[in-house]
């Protein structure tokens, strides 16, 4: 489905900043990666994890998953990286 793989999450990030500034500074302001904040922006979307795995047939979704919440400073096991996003302003 999706060749480009990064001009596909690139084109979401750019779409998703345009009306989501507060969001986007608050990712920028924890060095996220445009790869990484560009997963987020599929998070915010309604993906999950499997969801991100299968729509960009990649296996390494949960790597990028792990920098994201270590960048977040996300510790609990137990809050999803979708959940703690919503909760971030948008």
């Amino acid at each position: 489905l999706v060749v480009d793989h990064k001009s596909f999450i690139g084109a979401w990030t750019l779409l998703y900043s345009v009306c989501h500034q507060q969001f986007m500074a608050e990712l920028i302001s924890h060095e996220l990666t445009w790869t990484e904040i560009g997963y987020c922006c599929l998070y915010m979307l309604g993906y999950d994890i499997q969801g991100i795995i299968e729509l960009l047939n990649t296996k390494n979704a949960y790597n990028i998953n792990s920098s994201i919440r270590k960048k977040l400073g996300i510790q609990d096991i137990k809050t999803t990286l979708q959940e703690y996003l919503h909760s971030l302003p948008q």
